[in-house]
């Protein structure tokens, strides 16, 4: 994520069809991010170093937030939540503007109950249940951790 965040600044992005000879966005990610081969081509698997470098920096910016305690997880939380939405509004201005945009709204807005029949829809939203709490879960437990056993004021705060 990383690599793509950093690739994304270019003017034209890399992995657009016309840069990469056609390729898709998942062939880009395999072939020159990852530099994927088999195994056993080449000698084996060997470390790619923009990969490392990429891995490392993350690892460095975890550290730093934890090192720093829950004063600095909280500014963090602030910043990863409110950052996003900013960006969201930023984007929605603009997609409102482009040409087809009352089309796509439509589309939006307009849903077709069909698909409540099929089990695909219900299996794929509970797939999604599942992933939207699990990431949370480790987040919640860990900051739960900072209260006294006898704080009295927990459910007002979840509330």
């Amino acid at each position: 994520a990383v690599i793509y965040f950093v690739q994304s600044f270019a003017a034209k992005l890399p992995w657009h069809p016309d840069e990469c000879g056609g390729c898709t966005t998942g062939d880009y990610f395999g072939q020159t991010v990852l530099n994927a081969a088999s195994f056993g081509d080449e000698g084996g698997w060997d470390v790619q170093g923009k990969l490392f470098l990429a891995l490392m920096a993350v690892w460095f910016v975890t550290w730093l937030a934890l090192i720093g305690g829950k004063n600095v997880l909280g500014k963090i939380a602030y910043f990863t939540v409110l950052f996003p939405v900013f960006l969201l509004i930023i984007i929605f201005f603009k997609a409102v503007t482009l040409e087809g945009a009352g089309d796509g709204v439509a589309y939006y807005i307009t849903p077709d109950m069909s698909h409540l029949t099929k089990p695909n829809t219900w299996s794929a939203a509970a797939s999604q249940i599942l992933f939207s709490l699990s990431p949370a879960m480790g987040t919640a437990i860990a900051m739960s951790s900072y209260h006294e056993k006898s704080y009295d004021r927990l459910l007002q705060d979840n509330l």
